[in-house]
């Protein structure tokens, strides 16, 4: 469960760390790299993107297919964000249960389970070591940006590793379409979002989402 905190934070936030290999010089498919000031002025303006949006709501669906496996993994839900620390992801697909980010910690609960296990963020695998996209600012990306039909990508990677992020972006709104994520290894994961609210409240049972009284909760790791 918790390795797919990650790729579900990263839909929300559409900032990632530093992952994947270069990208082919020349795209079949249309997209055109920037270059100079028109990758400056589309930094700039995610940036001021970023920093508008309070709260962001979406379902995700997140599509992962391991090498070893013959059958690919697919998990669908909804996600809730709010600028202050706050991230409730609501799966759906294939165990209904819920991951929730706040404080510095991580909850895991399965509805009707009694139980429920918290764990710290910085421990959470698959989170820890990841930094922000951005980092200091949008000059410190040093990633590839590219334009297309009425959107933009963004292409950051390690060559050595083989290992990429890909994220396609609305042209007008900066909100995430689509997240690819090649692994080393050959495992691939993409995540597509929809019915994107941005700035919106967050439903009560959402902005203050707990257990039920009564729940048993586990605290994992940690001295």
């Amino acid at each position: 469960m918790r390795g797919r905190l990650l790729s579900a934070c990263l839909v929300c936030l559409v900032f990632l760390g530093p992952w994947g290999a270069a990208i082919r010089a020349a795209d079949p498919s249309g997209w055109r790299r920037l270059q100079g000031a028109e990758r400056a002025a589309v930094l700039r303006r995610l940036a001021e993107a970023r920093r508008r949006v309070r709260t962001f709501q979406a379902d995700f669906v997140e599509v992962r297919r391991v090498p070893p496996l013959a059958r690919e993994l697919r998990y669908s839900g909804r996600l809730y964000y709010r600028a202050e620390g706050f991230l409730l992801l609501r799966y759906r697909e294939p165990l209904d249960h819920v991951i929730r980010v706040r404080g510095g910690e991580v909850l895991f609960y399965v509805p009707g389970s009694g139980t429920a296990d918290v764990v710290a963020l910085s421990e959470a695998r698959g989170m820890a070591g990841r930094p922000d996209l951005f980092g200091g600012g949008p000059a410190a990306f040093t990633g590839e940006v590219w334009a297309g039909s009425g959107a933009y990508r963004l292409v950051e990677g390690d060559p050595q590793s083989g290992r990429r992020v890909e994220i396609d972006l609305d042209g007008g709104s900066l909100l995430a379409r689509r997240i690819r994520i090649e692994a080393d290894g050959g495992a691939v994961t993409e995540i597509r979002l929809a019915r994107s609210l941005e700035n919106a409240p967050l439903p009560p049972e959402v902005a203050d989402f707990a257990p039920p009284p009564g729940t048993e909760i586990h605290r994992v790791g940690g001295p």
